[in-house]
């Protein structure tokens, strides 16, 4: 009978783990964790209860070393798949949302293994003598489930600050810094964890909106996109001054241009720039006019080209982007500091963006 019990108990925990890897039954899925998680952590002193209260009998001889070691196999393996691979959504998402997802999955994990030991310890005083469990088994079972705690918060931790870009490099650096104050640090896995939802969901709602969209090639337009950048920079062709922009344009239909002006030239030699540019695209593509999205003094670039250099009848919209049309108080700001100070900046400024490729930076 103890045959039959132990080779039974053996094939359900193996069938499990098989369903589990299979992705026939997900057996770390929110739900059943919720109940797992009360009990994972205390495996020493419930496979000792077990050993004690039912597994005495010497009927069972070396058949309970069969079935202890069954439960701590399976018991590893849901601590290990639930810390490697934390997020359970079947959602098609990228690698970086699924870490994302995953720690925000831990941190609730650790925050609930946590308070669950509470709950855990006040029913077993009740129920269980804690004076009869040796100190053997006690202690390994405190450290044991301390450790889970902390391996869930500090994975679910790690995985937010390094993937999620919706938290600025600041408060990364305070979280880091509060992390294990008792206490404080739970304000800081609320937060991380309501800031790790919303940037997922944002995430999978854009990728559902560019999937519904990309057939219709909705940012299609009759004439190409010139986009214009703005003071201090240029248009590399690896570090792209529009970040993701450009990229989503043209996925969904859009032709794309770059004005290629000067990064420190005045408004009026980089307004020649790109004129220069779209005249350039007009022999090219045949086209009749051009759509330019401009940000920052890339603005006023294309407004003078646009007024002062004849070239209305080339443009069919101009779109400004924090554009500092009624001036600037950074550039104010400046103007208050000693004049050696921005002159010699400007100095070092100019000379080092000649010898990158402006021909006359004036900064």
């Amino acid at each position: 009978m103890t045959f039959i019990i132990t080779v039974l108990i053996t094939i359900f925990l193996l069938v499990l783990i098989i369903l589990d890897i299979s992705n026939k039954f997900n057996i770390t899925n929110k739900s059943v964790m919720r109940v797992l998680i009360v009990f994972i952590p205390h495996i020493v002193i419930l496979l000792y209860l077990l050993l004690q209260n039912y597994l005495s009998n010497k009927a069972w001889g070396f058949w309970k070393y069969i079935i202890l070691a069954d439960n701590i196999i399976f018991v590893l393996f849901l601590l290990l798949k639930t810390n490697i691979i934390a997020c359970s959504d079947k959602q098609k998402v990228e690698l970086r949302l699924r870490i994302l997802s995953g720690g925000r999955q831990l941190l609730i994990f650790s925050l609930y293994t946590g308070l669950a030991q509470i709950l855990f310890y006040f029913i077993s005083l009740k129920i269980i003598k804690f004076d009869a469990v040796p100190k053997y088994i006690l202690i390994p079972d405190t450290i044991i489930t301390l450790l889970c705690i902390v391996v869930f918060y500090i994975n679910g931790m790690l995985r937010i600050i390094f993937v999620s870009k919706r938290i600025n490099i600041i408060k990364k650096v305070i979280i880091v810094s509060i992390m294990f104050i008792p206490f404080i640090n739970i304000l800081a896995i609320i937060y991380i964890c309501s800031a790790a939802k919303s940037e997922y969901e944002h995430e999978c709602y854009r990728v559902v909106s560019h999937n519904m969209r990309v057939d219709s090639q909705t940012c299609k337009t009759k004439f190409p996109i010139v986009l214009i950048h703005g003071l201090g920079f240029k248009d590399y062709k690896y570090i792209n001054y529009w970040g993701r922009i450009p990229k989503e344009l043209i996925r969904n239909g859009a032709t794309i241009y770059y004005g290629n002006q000067e990064a420190w030239g005045t408004i009026e030699y980089n307004a020649q720039d790109v004129k220069d540019k779209i005249l350039q695209i007009a022999r090219e593509t045949g086209c009749e006019k051009v759509n330019i999205i401009a940000h920052s003094k890339g603005g006023l670039d294309a407004r003078y080209m646009i007024s002062k250099l004849g070239m209305e009848d080339y443009v069919a919209t101009l779109t400004m982007i924090a554009v500092p049309n009624q001036g600037s108080r950074i550039i104010d700001f400046i103007y208050i500091l000693p004049k050696w100070f921005y002159g010699t900046a400007g100095k070092f400024i100019d000379k080092y963006f000649r010898l990158i490729g402006d021909k006359n930076p004036d900064f």
